[in-house]
Order: C-alpha cells, then sequence, then structure tokens
C-alpha cells in the first residue's frame, strides 16, 4: 500500500489530478461494473493513467477498511467508451435473400 502523509485528501488530490473530463476512459468493478468510490465520475485520456488510477484507488479503499471493515473489496478494471457512431461510414450488414 503506498504511503500518503495527508491520507484521504493527498489521495484524492491525486486522482483529481490524473483526472481528465470527457476522457474516454474509466474504471468500474469487474463483477458489478459500478463505479466505486473515490472513483465514481472522473474520467482519464489513457488506459495507462487509468489504470493508475486503480492502484490509487485500492490504496484509498484499503485505508477506508482500516476504518471501516466492512467496505467491500473490489476488483477494478479499466474500460473504454466506445461509440457506434465512431465508426462512420460502416453501414450494418445485409443480406440479400433473394
Amino acid at each position: 500500500m503506498a504511503r500518503y502523509r495527508d491520507g484521504f485528501g493527498e489521495i484524492r488530490a491525486h486522482l483529481d489530478a490524473l483526472h481528465a473530463p470527457g476522457g474516454p476512459y474509466h474504471v468500474v468493478c469487474a463483477k458489478t461494473g459500478e463505479t466505486p468510490a473515490p472513483l465514481k465520475g472522473l474520467r482519464f485520456d489513457d488506459r495507462q493513467t487509468a489504470a493508475e488510477a486503480t492502484e490509487v484507488a485500492a490504496t484509498y479503499r484499503a485505508y477506508l477498511r482500516l476504518y471501516d471493515p466492512s467496505v467491500p473489496f473490489t476488483d477494478l478494471i479499466v474500460t473504454e467508451d466506445v461509440e457506434v457512431e465512431a465508426e462512420a461510414g460502416r453501414q450494418p450488414a445485409t443480406v440479400n435473400r433473394d
């Protein structure tokens, strides 16, 4: 577990520094698909930065567990938003049944 001298505030500041509003990457729990605290609402520009955020969030959650052992463990994964419109020019496949 990484050490943060100022505790939660420093961890939160680290996550805020990684955050890129509108970024295509975000982090979710692999089991539930939900974004747990402290990552809710945070976006990232690239997969590497989002992966760093998962490590920081794991530290945050470990610190939380020191005060509240009922904080659930999460298996955090990085996901990318993929918009169907991003594949402009592609037409849906059609089947000619004639």
